[in-house]
């Protein structure tokens, strides 16, 4: 693991972090530990829709624990029947043209700082029973949260 400390003199260490996978027709979620903050340098995951008629529409949402702190999503993309969709949120992330249907990208907060507690989650519009998220795979700078 990389290590580096910000201006607060605080040590990060650079991971990678993988959440379960959710059974089907399920939501993505995953909760920062006590002990720890994460900065999020990336997040991402696949779903896989059956072949019911729907467009699907991915919202990535971080609460507190309780109340939502940020919500995205992909800006005029939904997913219909059928497909593997690749979803990556990261600082900088650009919306790609039409041509790559499979694959979603949105920007997030540079520096996004989460503390022990906070939850990355979907909450996908029009999600089906057979609908199929993958690994949550996130990259993250992890601090300390007592320093």
């Amino acid at each position: 693991m990389a290590s580096g400390k910000d201006n607060f003199d605080k040590q990060w260490w650079v991971r990678s972090v993988q959440g379960a996978t959710p059974a089907a027709g399920q939501e993505l979620s995953i909760t920062v530990p006590s002990g720890v903050v994460w900065k999020i340098k990336s997040i991402f995951f696949q779903l896989v829709t059956n072949s019911t008629v729907a467009t699907r529409i991915t919202v990535l949402q971080i609460t507190d624990g309780t109340n939502i702190v940020f919500r995205s999503m992909i800006s005029g993309a939904g997913q219909a029947a059928s497909l593997t969709g690749n979803y990556t949120w990261a600082p900088g992330q650009l919306v790609p043209g039409t041509a790559n249907v499979a694959s979603y990208q949105a920007a997030i907060p540079q520096d996004l700082v989460l503390l022990p507690g906070f939850v990355i989650s979907t909450a996908t519009i029009s999600l089906q029973t057979g609908d199929q998220y993958g690994t949550l795979s996130l990259l993250v700078e992890q601090g300390d949260a007592g320093a």
